[in-house]
């Protein structure tokens, strides 16, 4: 069996494939980033994960694509507590945005990116992926993604720059107080998890000028430091996977569009197209 794991900061998505490449079973853990969780963090969630724990055993194959997988310390924490279930098997750890490669370009050399938890983007050639390595995740960077746009909501609440109908609103949603934030942020592991989780909010009040000022500005930083970096972008197709990217899809697009970029595939997430990947290529 091949055990395949999309993970971003706030889930990983599992699917196990039988022999002949048709998937199994389908489960949810916490999200792993390296940057922010430890091996023995890993390996207690998945200790707690039935569907994990009866697949493990069985598995010749472990496809692993993470956020934060960008080099060979990082990795290994990924592959040293996947290695604590089963040291025999094969273990393949990249990039995320190696599965969103997969999802969305084919053959065909794209702009590829990532908005979910965190952000960030790749040149595709057709063959290999380039500049994967440039996200500086949520405490410098990000911008775009669901913690960049839990900072600004969170930020204008407490300082009370947020306008009086939604300062409310936020109020009897979360009863928040500073000191709990300053540990969720500071003191807390998966603290960008924290600030995404308060993307909902901006998404059930996007009617709301404030809120949608908020997810275009953010999308526009993004398109200026993950997509105008690269050479030619104009002439090729820019595609997106991650929550952020589908749930504010019409605003993305709009901004793309008026980046007079080519804005093409949007999809919540890769696991669908990034089966058909390896079954097709990997087995």
């Amino acid at each position: 069996m091949i055990l395949i794991a999309d993970s971003g900061s706030t889930k990983t998505e599992w699917v196990v494939l039988d022999a002949q490449g048709d998937a199994i079973d389908t489960f949810i853990t916490k999200g792993f980033s390296p940057n922010s969780v430890s091996t023995l963090f890993i390996v207690n969630e998945l200790k707690n994960s039935a569907p994990f724990m009866k697949a493990i055993s069985f598995v010749q194959k472990i496809f692993f694509y993470g956020t934060g997988c960008s080099s060979p310390e990082t990795n290994a924490i990924i592959s040293d507590a996947l290695k604590f279930f089963i040291n025999e098997t094969e273990i393949y750890i990249q990039n995320d945005l190696y599965a969103s490669v997969h999802a969305t370009a084919g053959s065909e050399a794209a702009i590829v990116c990532i908005l979910g938890t965190g952000s960030n983007s790749c040149y595709f050639d057709g063959t290999t992926v380039h500049g994967d390595d440039f996200s500086l995740g949520y405490i410098l960077g990000d911008e775009g993604s669901g913690s960049f746009m839990g900072k600004i909501i969170l930020r204008d609440y407490f300082y009370n720059n947020m306008p009086d109908d939604l300062h409310k609103t936020f109020q009897l949603k979360y009863n928040l107080f500073r000191n709990d934030v300053i540990e969720s942020i500071y003191r807390k592991e998966r603290a960008s998890e924290f600030l995404a989780s308060f993307n909902p909010f901006i998404k059930e009040h996007i009617s709301h000028a404030y809120c949608r000022q908020i997810v275009e500005n953010s999308f526009q930083l993004f398109i200026k430091h993950f997509v105008l970096r690269f050479d030619n972008v104009a002439s090729m197709p820019v595609h997106f996977t991650g929550s952020v990217a589908y749930n504010f899809k019409e605003i993305l697009t709009d901004i793309v569009q008026k980046n007079n970029l080519q804005c093409r595939k949007i999809i919540a997430s890769p696991m669908g197209e990034l089966v058909k990947y390896i079954k097709k290529n990997l087995m």
